[in-house]
């Protein structure tokens, strides 16, 4: 197939990019659980926040570096958190963390971004996981 070809494919439209963000929607999932500092870039966990399980809290905190490394305030490398980081936030054990992560598709271990992320391609996902259902 010649390079023209590939240009005028229907298939075309299959590419996307992996690591993007719908940050509009990111910004609307955490605006009442976790903000970010201004001067600091640290997160602000407010009251929704804490009435999160632990393990929704876990993903807030994920979707967070998500939304810090778009912000600038974490670079892309530093995205990634390891269990006992996660752990401290969470008062929980850094093997409860680690299963945390093991139990959520959307969760990778990524080597390259020192720990746990959840890649752009999933956010809607994780997103849909902290979300509540109003009854």
């Amino acid at each position: 197939m010649s390079e023209c070809d590939k240009e005028d494919s229907p298939l075309e439209d299959l590419y996307e990019d992996k690591d993007a963000v719908n940050q509009q929607r990111l910004r609307d999932a955490l605006k009442d659980v976790i903000g970010v500092d201004k001067d600091t870039g640290d997160p602000i966990f407010h009251e929704a926040y804490h009435e999160l399980s632990n393990k929704e809290q876990f993903v807030a905190q994920l979707l967070y570096r998500s939304g810090a490394v778009a912000l600038g305030e974490l670079s892309d490398e530093e995205q990634g958190a390891g269990s006992a980081t996660f752990a401290e936030n969470l008062e929980v054990s850094s093997s409860a963390v680690n299963n945390y992560a093991s139990e959520l598709q959307f969760v990778e271990n990524d080597e390259e971004r020192d720990g746990y992320i959840i890649p752009g391609y999933a956010i809607d996902r994780a997103i849909s996981y902290i979300e509540t259902e109003d009854d």
